[in-house]
This record gives C-alpha cells, structure tokens and sequence, in this order.
C-alpha cells in the first residue's frame, strides 16, 4: 500500500514536470502563463506530500500569480503583495534552514521577472531561476530535481534561440519589404519626373 502511494505522488510530479517542459517551448506569453500555473499546482501537491512547506505554499500562491499576471502586467501593487506573501511564507516555514533562503530569492526574481518582463528577456530570467533551483537541488541532494534543472535550462535555452531566429526572420522580412517600398517610390518619383518634362 505504502509503494502505491509513494507512486501516486510520483505520478503528480511527473505530471507537474510535464507542464513545466511544455510552458517553456510556449512562444506565446499568455500560454507559458497557464502552462506554468498548471505545473505549480501539481508541484504544490508533490511538495505538500514530502512536507517541504516552504516549497509548497510557495508554489500553491504561484498558481494565483501566474494566473494574475496575465492580465495585471507591471501591477506594482500585486508585484509587492505577493511578495510580501512569499515573505512571510519563508518567515513562517523555514525553521533557519539556509536552503529556504535560496528558494525565497528565487521565487521573488521569478516573480518580478512575470511581472516585468516578457518574451526573451523572460526566457532569460527564467535561466537564472532555474539555475538557483539547480543549486538548491544539488544541496538537498536530489539527484531528480538536478537533472530536471538542467532539462528546463536546456529547453529555456532552445526556445529562445527559436524566439530569437523567428523575430531575425520577421525582421529580414520587414526589411526587405522596406527596400522593395523604397525602390518603389524611387521608380515612381522617376518615371513622374519624365511625365513632368514632357509637359513642358
């Protein structure tokens, strides 16, 4: 009965890890948001289960955030009272453990990165996050959530450089059709300076 339900709760993070691999290839901002809201969730539930409760409150006031920001983006007001929230959670449940500390910064520069920034550079925060996570992880010496910072740091990175070759050829593409306007204009302004001298 114990395997079972120790299998359960692996499920959940497994399902948790699933969304979180699908929110970072999302090239759309709103959808990333949702993905990760979802994952939180599940992470909140795995976490809840192995009693790391600064984990798990942190990711169960993650599934509002991600779900908020949406629609409040650059909201000072909401920026700094879930910040207080994550505050006070570390305050209530780290028991002066050091690695609480490191999972507290990281859950504000992930908040202020969902509030402030979007696209790339919000890729690139999430870089960060997930490299303080992975040092988090190596230290409470889970070899699991190791490996799945280094998942989400390779997959962060491949979507950017997708991000960044599609806005590259959007650009060409905006600059080429500058240039065919340009020559355009320049045949035209030509041709109606001949019309103009054969008037006179």
């Amino acid at each position: 009965m114990f395997e079972k339900v120790n299998i359960f709760w692996e499920i959940i993070w497994l399902i948790a890890l699933f969304f979180n691999v699908v929110s970072y290839t999302e090239k759309n901002d709103r959808m990333l948001f949702i993905m990760l809201a979802i994952c939180s969730f599940f992470y909140w539930l795995h976490f809840l289960w192995l009693g790391l409760l600064t984990a798990s409150f942190i990711n169960f006031f993650d599934v509002f955030k991600n779900l908020i920001v949406i629609k409040y983006k650059k909201n000072l007001y909401l920026f700094l009272l879930f910040t207080i929230v994550y505050l006070i959670i570390w305050y209530k449940t780290a028991n002066g453990e050091i690695l609480s500390y490191l999972l507290t910064f990281w859950s504000i520069i992930s908040l202020f990165s969902a509030f402030y920034f979007t696209w790339i550079p919000l890729r690139l925060i999430y870089i960060l996050t997930n490299f303080i996570y992975l040092i988090y992880s190596y230290f409470w010496n889970s070899l699991s959530w190791t490996l799945t910072s280094i998942i989400f740091i390779f997959v962060l990175s491949s979507s950017i450089y997708i991000l960044y070759r599609r806005r590259w050829f959007w650009w060409k593409i905006r600059y080429y059709k500058y240039l065919l306007h340009r020559k355009w204009i320049r045949l035209f302004a030509s041709r109606h300076r001949r019309l103009k001298f054969l008037r006179y």
